[in-house]
């Protein structure tokens, strides 16, 4: 993860998508170059996690889930077990995106 980072940022990033587990590493790795989350580059999780919300960076999220996505997914599951599922398995959910500082410029 480290490596891939610092390439986008040599590479002239001003914003990565991530998933939520790996915001920790990379503000740490933004910081340590002195980059500001949500000023330099911006952040986003596809995650919409309680740490995206209460972290220093106000990280923005997206999330892909909509009214019938519990449904959709477990009805997809039964389908894979008994073997009638399409491969490889496609659920779409509906994004929609929480902006917070980490992508808004405001941080």
């Amino acid at each position: 993860l480290e490596a891939g980072v610092h390439d986008l940022l040599d590479r002239g990033a001003d914003a990565i998508l991530t998933v939520v587990e790996s915001v920790p590493q990379i503000v740490s790795i933004l910081e340590g170059r002195g980059l500001r989350v949500g000023t330099d580059v911006r952040l986003v999780t596809l995650d919409e996690d309680v740490s995206g919300r209460l972290a220093d960076a106000q990280i923005s999220t997206i999330t892909l889930t909509g009214d019938d996505y519990a449904e959709t997914v477990v009805g997809a599951l039964i389908d894979a077990i008994e073997g009638k599922a399409p491969t490889p398995i496609v659920i779409r959910g509906n994004p929609t995106l929480h902006p917070r500082a980490s992508s808004t410029g405001t941080a």
